[in-house]
């Protein structure tokens, strides 16, 4: 999935085999029709990775809430470092989004992309 959203910008046609793809594997939102109908949806992330430096792990949640008129995209993650002293981190979620566009809306296409990053570097006095 990252591949075929790296491939293309927001607005344009995907190919038919990327299209397949997307429709058999991507996360599908509620079928909303009204505001009301919107619900949010979360997520529980983690990760972890290691050297010979370092080892450290993040945890957190996404929110993702799709509707008809707004959409909504944030994340709250935690990084907790358990060997080593690190001068600097960067945590980032992305999201890319698939649906109709063209003329008409006959064609599958990236429909938006976001990115949330938090990181930390030490202040020098």
């Amino acid at each position: 999935m990252r591949l075929i959203g790296d491939k293309y910008q927001v607005g344009e046609v995907l190919s038919d085999k990327d299209a397949e793809l997307v429709k058999k594997y991507a996360f599908q939102p509620n079928q909303v029709k009204t505001l009301a109908d919107a619900q949010p949806d979360n997520w529980t992330v983690t990760g972890s990775n290691s050297n010979t430096a370092f080892n450290a792990f993040m945890s957190g949640t996404v929110y993702v809430g799709l509707n008809l008129w707004e959409n909504n995209f944030r994340a709250d993650l935690t990084t907790y470092v358990q060997k080593g002293t690190p001068t600097h981190y960067q945590n980032s979620i992305q999201l890319k989004a698939y649906g109709l566009v063209g003329a008409g809306g006959t064609k599958i296409g990236k429909t938006a992309e976001f990115e949330v990053s938090s990181g930390w570097t030490p202040k020098s006095i």
